[in-house]
């Protein structure tokens, strides 16, 4: 389905750049995009560099009032629903080339954007697109302001099961908090923060609620009732306390 017919107007050759605005990063980074997406591609800009992706300067781009290479169809950089970012180190080719880590594209999927590294026929690594309507966008745009993540979007990036979490969290960020305890516990191993609820994940979660469990009998607070691979409020607020800086 194509961006005008999921409620966004016009592309190429009629683009409107009226209602374009650009998100411009601390380092200099500039992408332009469509004003109900700047929202959520200035939080994922800033969630990437965080979390040790760095964009560079000129090398990321976003609307462009074009039809897609090589076709006579419009791009969706022309309504301003696609960003290219670091596109020297990923390259648009016959195989794919790139740099980024699997957990940056969990986190842009779960946020209902498409990596074009995932093309058959010809990968596109430095493309992420949006794929929801403009009522999709405000809905996520309203849950990061929240400081809640789109859980109900959990369909818009591959699980290997029904995520068992119920907290106002991504699966990313459970997988983040994981691995940043592990670092100082040594409890259990470090897994891929890939935005995907499988095995590892859910023996990460088990084997820290057993870990939690032990502590709580030792210094005498109420026990967990099970170690099951639950997330609700209070294991992600146990997650929270024992990742703090």
């Amino acid at each position: 389905m194509s961006a005008q017919a999921k409620g966004w107007g016009t592309g190429w050759p009629k683009c409107q750049s009226s209602k374009m605005k650009t998100v411009v990063r601390p380092d200099g980074v500039k992408l332009p995009v469509h004003q109900d997406i700047a929202f959520i591609v200035a939080h994922l800009c800033a969630e990437t560099e965080r979390r040790g992706y760095d964009l560079v300067p000129g090398w990321c781009w976003g609307f462009a009032c074009r039809p897609i290479r090589g076709s006579s169809s419009p791009s969706n950089h022309s309504w301003g629903l696609a960003v290219d970012l670091n596109a020297p180190k990923n390259p648009m080719g016959s195989k794919l080339i790139t740099n980024m880590p699997n957990w940056m594209v969990g986190l842009w999927e779960a946020h209902m954007f498409r990596w074009g590294g995932k093309y058959k026929s010809r990968p596109d690594a430095m493309h992420y697109e949006f794929m929801g309507t403009p009522a999709d966008a405000k809905r996520i745009a309203d849950s990061i302001r929240r400081s809640t993540a789109p859980v109900s979007l959990a369909k818009a990036f591959p699980i290997q099961r029904t995520s068992p979490i119920t907290a106002n969290c991504l699966v990313a960020e459970i997988q983040q908090m994981g691995n940043k305890f592990n670092r100082k516990n040594h409890t259990f191993k470090q897994i891929e923060e890939d935005g995907k609820y499988g095995n590892d994940s859910a023996d990460m979660v088990v084997a820290f609620k057993k870990w939690n469990q032990n502590l709580q009998r030792a210094t005498g607070l109420p026990v967990w009732p099970n170690h099951d691979e639950k997330v609700g409020p209070i294991t992600y607020g146990a997650f929270q306390f024992w990742t703090r800086d």
